[in-house]
C-alpha cells in the first residue's frame, strides 16, 4: 500500500512539472533566435564557438551501437513508450524517465536507427554552448577559447555517438543555463524557471541538481546582502522537494538504496587521464593555465610568480602522471574566487567532482567543468578583447571553413600530415562499432548461431587508464552489455542451451595462438577484427 501512495505521489509530482517542459523548451528556442536577432555581427564568432567539437563530430559521425547502447537497442524493443516512466533500465544507476523515454521517442519513432539520435546529442550539445556563448560579454576571447577546448578535449564528447548520450547534453544544457541566468538569479521568474528546469533536466540526468545545488548555494554567499527571506526559504523548499523526490524514485524502483561509500578519487583522475590523452593535450592544458592567469586581476609581479609556479608545478605534474587540465581547472577555480564569482567557483568546484558519483573514470563526466572553465577566462579580461578587435568576421569565416574543408577531406579517406594521426583513435573506436556490428550479424547467420560471443580479456583491463586510452585491443563494448544484446537477439529456442562453446572476437588484428580463424573484417584505422573458434 506504501508503495502504491510513493508511485502515484512521484507520477503526479512528475506530470505536473512536465507540463512546462514545452514552455521552457519555447523560451529557450527564443533565447537562440534573440541571440541571432540581436547578434547578427557576431554569427561567426557564435560558429567557432562550437566549432572545435563539431569538426571531430563530423570526422566520426556516424558511429554504429556503442557500449551501453547494445543493452539500450535491446530494452527499447521489449519495453513501450509508458513503459518508460515505470521501469528503470539496468543498465542507468539512477531512475530517469525523460532520459529513458527521450531514448526511446528517438530511437523508435526515427526508424530505429542510431543516426538521428546522435544528431539530437549534438544539436543540444550544440544549442548549450551557444546559449553560454550569449551569456559571455568578451566573446572574441570566448569563442577562440571554446575552439580550443572542444577541439583538443574532445574525448569527453564521445557519448555524441551513443543512444543513451542524451542525458549528457542535459547537463551542458543546465550549465549554459545558469551561466545565462546569472545576473537575474533571484527574480521570481528566474527562480520559477530555474526550479522547473531543474527538476526536468535532472529527469534527463541526476547530476542536474548537484550543478544547480552547488551555483545556488554558492550565489546566495555572493549575494547574501541583497537577497530576501522569501527566496532563501524558496531555495530550500525546492532542495527539500528535490530530495524526496529522489528517496522516492528509490523507494520503488531499487531493493537496496545505493550507497554514497564507495565514492573513490580515483576515479577523479582516471577522467581526467582520459580527457588529457597525449603530450599535446598536456602542452595546451599549460597553455591554459597561463593565459587564465594572465586575466586575473592581479599585479604584473604577482602574475609573473603565479605563471612560474604553475610552470613548475605542470613540468611535476607530467613527471609523476598527473594530467595538467586538472591544473588548470584549479586555476580557473582561483579566477573566479577573485573575481568573488562563489556562484561559478561552486559550480566548478562541483563539476570537477562529478566523477567522484560515477561509475569508473569517463572523460565524459569532465564536460560540465570544461564548460564553465571556458567561461570563466574571459570574465573581466575586456582589454584583451579589445586587443582581438582585428579578428573580424572575414577571418573567422576563412578558418571556419579551412577547418570543415580538412573534416570532409578525412571523412573522404585522405591521409593528412599529422592531422590524420590525430583522428585516427576516433576513426579507430567508429571502425571497430561497425566490424562489431559486422561480427554479430555473420554469427547469428552462421552454423555458430547459439555459441557464446566472447572478447579476449587478456589485453585490456576495464580499470586500467593505460587501456582507456591505448584502445588497440579494446573492443566497442563490454562483455555484458554484448551478452545482454545477444540473448534479445536470438530465438527463444537458443537461449536455453546449455554449452560452453564460445567464439572468440578480437580487435587490432590481435592473435590467438592455437585458435582457428572463422571469420575476419577488415579494417583501415583499427586493424582486423578476428572471430576464432577456440580449440576444446
Amino acid at each position: 500500500m506504501l508503495h502504491q501512495y510513493y508511485l502515484t505521489f512521484y507520477l503526479s509530482f512528475n506530470i505536473i512539472s512536465n507540463t512546462f517542459i514545452l514552455k521552457v523548451g519555447f523560451d529557450s528556442t527564443i533565447m537562440v533566435a534573440g541571440l541571432l536577432e540581436n547578434s547578427c555581427s557576431k554569427i561567426h564568432l557564435g560558429l567557432l564557438t562550437i566549432l572545435g567539437f563539431s569538426f571531430w563530430f563530423l570526422v566520426g559521425f556516424p558511429f554504429a551501437n556503442y557500449n551501453e547502447s547494445y543493452v539500450w537497442i535491446a530494452l527499447l524493443n521489449k519495453l513501450g513508450f509508458w513503459d518508460t516512466f515505470t521501469h528503470r533500465f539496468e543498465v542507468v544507476v539512477s531512475f530517469r524517465p525523460l532520459f529513458q523515454a527521450s531514448g526511446w521517442l528517438a530511437y523508435r519513432l526515427l526508424g530505429n536507427s542510431m543516426n538521428p539520435v546522435q544528431i539530437i546529442n549534438y544539436v543540444w550539445a550544440m544549442t548549450s554552448w551557444l546559449i553560454l556563448f550569449g551569456a559571455i560579454k568578451e566573446k572574441r576571447v570566448f569563442s577562440l577559447l571554446s575552439l580550443v577546448v572542444g577541439g583538443v578535449f574532445f574525448s569527453g564528447y564521445i557519448y555524441l555517438f551513443t543512444l543513451h548520450g542524451i542525458g549528457y547534453s542535459s547537463l551542458l544544457f543546465m550549465t549554459a543555463i545558469l551561466f545565462y541566468k546569472e545576473s537575474n538569479y533571484f527574480s521570481k521568474a528566474s527562480i520559477i524557471q530555474l526550479f522547473l528546469l531543474t527538476f526536468i533536466c535532472s529527469q534527463f540526468h541526476s547530476f542536474a541538481f548537484l550543478l544547480f545545488l552547488a551555483f545556488t548555494a554558492g550565489m546566495m554567499l555572493e549575494k547574501r546582502n541583497e537577497i530576501a527571506r522569501w527566496q532563501i526559504l524558496a531555495v530550500l523548499i525546492f532542495a527539500l522537494a528535490m530530495i524526496m523526490t529522489g528517496y522516492i524514485e528509490m523507494r520503488i524502483f531499487y531493493e537496496k538504496v545505493p550507497s554514497l561509500t564507495n565514492l573513490d578519487f580515483l576515479n577523479v583522475l582516471s577522467t581526467y587521464k582520459t580527457v588529457e590523452v597525449n603530450r599535446l593535450a598536456s602542452l595546451v592544458s599549460l597553455s591554459l593555465v597561463i593565459i587564465t592567469i594572465m586575466s586575473m586581476r592581479l599585479s604584473a609581479l604577482i602574475k609573473m610568480l603565479v605563471t612560474a609556479t604553475a610552470t613548475l608545478l605542470s613540468i611535476f605534474f607530467m613527471n609523476v602522471g598527473l594530467p595538467i587540465i586538472m591544473l588548470w581547472i584549479f586555476t580557473c577555480l582561483l579566477k573566479a574566487i577573485i573575481l568573488k564569482k562563489w556562484s561559478i567557483a561552486s559550480l566548478i568546484g562541483m563539476a570537477f567532482l562529478i566523477p567522484l558519483f560515477g561509475y569508473r573514470g569517463h572523460p565524459t563526466y569532465a564536460i560540465m567543468v570544461l564548460m564553465a572553465c571556458a567561461a570563466i577566462v574571459p570574465m573581466g579580461w575586456p582589454a584583451f578583447e579589445a586587443k582581438l578587435g582585428f579578428f573580424n568576421a572575414k577571418i573567422a569565416s576563412s578558418l571556419t571553413a579551412i577547418v570543415l574543408v580538412i573534416a570532409l577531406t578525412l571523412r573522404m579517406g585522405v591521409d593528412l600530415p599529422i592531422i590524420s594521426k590525430l583522428a585516427n583513435p576516433l576513426l579507430a573506436e567508429k571502425e571497430k562499432t561497425f566490424q562489431l556490428e559486422s561480427v554479430i550479424k555473420w554469427v547469428m547467420q552462421s552454423q555458430y548461431s547459439d555459441y557464446e560471443l566472447r572478447f579476449n580479456k587478456s589485453k585490456y583491463s576495464l580499470t586500467s587508464v593505460e587501456h582507456k586510452i591505448d584502445r588497440t585491443n579494446r573492443p566497442p563494448t563490454l562483455q555484458q552489455f554484448l551478452d545482454y544484446y545477444m540473448d534479445w537477439l536470438r530465438p527463444a529456442h537458443q537461449k536455453d542451451i546449455e554449452n560452453s562453446r564460445s567464439l572468440l572476437v578480437c580487435f587490432g588484428s590481435e592473435k590467438i595462438e592455437g585458435a582457428g580463424i572463422l571469420y575476419v573484417v577488415k579494417g583501415k584505422y583499427a586493424g582486423d577484427a578476428i572471430v576464432y573458434l577456440q580449440s576444446e
